[in-house]
């Protein structure tokens, strides 16, 4: 995906998790935090673009005040894995003061758009939802995602 998005920004950088290497069901949070920070060029204006697990890391490091990005772009958030570990979501994204991308199947069996709208639209009028078809947790409709991606990067230029 990285190869079809990266485009739309001046550069990316692509990390995998350790517990989908490993097989494991559940992420390690504090291990998993340390090397994304680690990754990040924090001296510099950007967007996180984070996918299914990758989105609780996000959520968690915001809220750490470890990333400071000018916006983020989510997509697929694993709702039951946020539930399953009684993750506190809800602390990590009531301050948040920058624009959020929700890009959300329909029927996503890790969250359908609906269940996530209804439980993040009331913290930020900065949050926007975007709703795509389908029912699985594979987002592979890049020219989809990229026109999404892009009218919202377009948004907060002009902002």
């Amino acid at each position: 995906m990285e190869d079809k998005l990266s485009d739309l920004f001046d550069e990316t950088s692509l990390q995998y998790y350790s517990h989908r290497q490993q097989d494991k069901p559940n992420i390690d949070l504090e291990y998993e935090s340390k090397i994304f920070i680690q990754n990040i060029d924090k001296t510099d204006d950007y967007v996180i673009f984070a996918k299914s697990a990758w989105t609780i890391l996000a959520m968690k490091n915001i809220f750490e005040n470890w990333l400071q990005p000018k916006a983020c772009i989510f997509v697929g958030v694993p709702m039951g894995m946020i539930f399953r570990n009684e993750f506190p979501y809800q602390n990590w994204v009531k301050d948040i003061q920058f624009p959020i991308l929700f890009i959300q199947k329909t029927s996503d069996p890790a969250c359908s758009y609906k269940e996530l709208f209804d439980l993040f639209s009331g913290f930020s009028d900065k949050f926007k939802f975007e709703e795509v078809p389908w029912s699985t947790h594979e987002y592979q409709d890049v020219e989809l995602l990229k026109k999404l991606i892009k009218e919202f990067l377009n948004e907060k230029r002009t902002e």
